[in-house]
């Protein structure tokens, strides 16, 4: 298993901050590099669970910091 527990709280930072490009703050390159860094974590995952794990995280970030 080369695919590590920081990569997993990346993913879940990745998207908390994603939140930062939408209203109010309106930071509109956020989002676009916190889909990069998905991507980037998706390709870098061993497996599909493990892929499946990071897009979870992902999004959990992003709806409980909204």
């Amino acid at each position: 298993m080369n695919f590590l527990k920081k990569d997993y709280l990346q993913a879940l930072l990745a998207g908390a901050l994603c939140v930062f490009g939408f209203a109010p703050f309106g930071i509109f390159p956020i989002p676009v590099l916190a889909l990069a860094a998905l991507f980037v974590l998706w390709q870098r995952a061993g497996s599909p669970r493990a892929a499946a794990r990071v897009g979870f995280l992902f999004g959990l970030g992003l709806f409980t910091a909204a």
